[in-house]
């Protein structure tokens, strides 16, 4: 009788063609017994998969970590200690095992946590954790990692191949190792040494089904998970380009069938774009340390009197590609989005640079020589709303810069002003005296 009024009233306030799923009404019988009369079974068996998807990204994210650190635990350290390879070959075999494991672990850590919050919180269903939204915020410079590792995988399992024909005691301590130690499932390195590919192909097919599955009226939730789908895709596509000719078909048959739609080639451009910045810079080695802040379309000019009039501004502005390339690993003090960088620490970043780009006819150029940022300052003047002014103090240059839009615009100068406060050499005061104009050597 609860139940029977209960859906008399929804049905009075409902809208025409609504779905049951779109509310979720808790009801108590005379005995207390909880009840959800107005959720159908075919939702709640679509929440039922989804719970178990979300805990199957979840686990497998920390076995993937578990199996990194096997790697260096099993495999690396004993290889290094015992010299069965020197500095160089453990560098060409591992590659950057270390950058994915820490990736590993930030996103694991993140997983969990959204997950046992949920749980904390009574949302049995999970439907307050955004997957897809910590896919987003970890994918930049994961896939950057992966990107790195991928396209070297191939020569890596050559050059181990050729090793353990050579060298007796790798080949022995090898096959020991996958026989005798229970850590490693009966595996051998070179199928460790695979994992991340694996993983990185199995990320695009866990959200698409957890895209399938998730409601329609979650929109945030489809979103962010189907953008998130989609960059992996991309750069998964990206990675395969750069691998194929020196790997073996095979290896990349995999990537190619997660989709079979092509990319847009204005996305494919962005990881151009990058690749051009990275070798301009000629940071093509330090894969683990290099991040991208920032990167899009600018719009610029240098100040004249010609285009620049204080009376009345008529400016012209050109757009432009821009990324904001950091060199470092990041540590705690690590951030250019806060709002107060007037006392700025040491933060792991070593080096920051912005790099204007130009595409005519499908050809990347650079515009000028990249500029570093501990060389340049950043201002914007009280009565600039929509633009800011870059000046790098060795060549005097000065740039007229301006987002998209006016929080784009925001975004870039608080990008740019953090960046060049924690690394301009301008900040170091001289003698490091209370008066800089007192200088007691110089009597």
């Amino acid at each position: 009788r609860v139940g029977l009024r209960i859906i008399s009233e929804y049905k009075k306030i409902r809208h025409p063609g609504a779905h049951f799923q779109h509310l979720n009404v808790s009801a108590a019988t005379s005995g207390g017994i909880m009840f959800a009369p107005l959720v159908c079974r075919k939702c709640h068996k679509r929440r039922a998969e989804r719970r178990e998807i979300i805990a199957e990204i979840v686990e497998t994210e920390e076995k993937y970590g578990r199996d990194l650190d096997i790697i260096t635990e099993e495999f690396y350290r004993p290889m290094m200690v015992a010299g069965l390879l020197n500095s160089d070959q453990l560098t060409t075999v591992f590659l950057n095992v270390s950058e994915l494991k820490e990736h590993s672990a930030a996103l694991s850590q993140k997983l969990r946590d959204a997950y046992e919050i949920a749980v904390e919180q009574g949302d049995d269903d999970l439907l307050t954790v955004n997957i897809g939204r910590l896919f987003l915020e970890a994918s930049p410079s994961m896939l950057h990692a992966f990107q790195s590792y991928c396209t070297r995988q191939g020569n890596a399992a050559l050059l181990l191949a050729n090793l353990e024909k050579e060298k007796e005691l790798l080949r022995i301590f090898l096959r020991v190792s996958q026989m005798e130690n229970a850590v490693l499932r009966r595996m051998n390195l070179n199928s460790f040494l695979m994992v991340p590919v694996q993983r990185v192909t199995k990320y695009p097919l866990l959200l698409a089904r957890l895209y399938k599955v998730t409601p329609e009226h979650h929109l945030e939730a489809r979103q962010t998970l189907n953008e998130a789908r989609h960059k992996i895709q991309l750069h998964l596509e990206h990675i395969n380009s750069l691998a194929k000719d020196i790997s073996s078909t095979k290896l990349w048959r995999k990537i190619y069938a997660i989709n079979g739609k092509r990319p847009d080639n204005e996305d494919l451009a962005d990881i151009k774009f990058r690749k051009v910045a990275v070798d301009v810079l000629e940071w093509s080695g330090l894969g683990e340390e290099i991040r991208f802040s920032m990167e899009g379309r600018l719009l610029y000019t240098q100040p004249s009197d010609h285009n620049w009039r204080r009376g009345g501004r008529t400016i012209k502005l050109m757009p432009i590609n821009a990324i904001i390339v950091t060199l470092g690993k990041p540590n705690e003090n690590y951030n250019p989005d806060a709002d107060d960088i007037a006392f700025p620490r040491q933060n792991g970043i070593r080096d920051a640079s912005l790099v204007l780009l130009k595409e005519k006819s499908g050809r990347i150029s650079l515009l000028r020589e990249p500029m570093y940022l501990d060389r340049c300052v950043v201002c914007c003047e009280s009565d600039w709303d929509d633009y800011f002014e870059l000046h790098e103090i060795t060549t005097k240059d000065t740039y007229i810069l301006k987002g998209q839009d006016g929080e784009q615009t925001k975004m870039w100068y608080r990008q740019l002003q953090y960046h060049c406060q924690t690394l301009g050499c301008w900040r170091k005061r001289r003698n490091a005296l209370a008066n800089i104009m007192i200088n007691r050597n110089c009597t």
